[in-house]
């Protein structure tokens, strides 16, 4: 959520934290449905940009 602090505009940090959290889990969650349905570790790495040291692990 972002606030008005005088004439600036900020961010909440936890916020933001929250919602980066969130993508990554997102991500994570369409890697594995990825994986699930049979597609390539080094395809499922370039598509959603993770390192395939992590996909090799689901």
């Amino acid at each position: 959520m972002k606030t008005f602090a005088g004439n600036q505009l900020t961010e909440n940090p936890q916020t933001k934290c929250d919602t980066i959290r969130q993508a990554r889990y997102k991500v994570l969650e369409i890697a594995l449905k990825m994986k699930m349905k049979g597609l390539d570790n080094s395809l499922i790495a370039e598509l959603t940009g993770l390192p395939l040291k992590d996909i090799l692990l689901f």
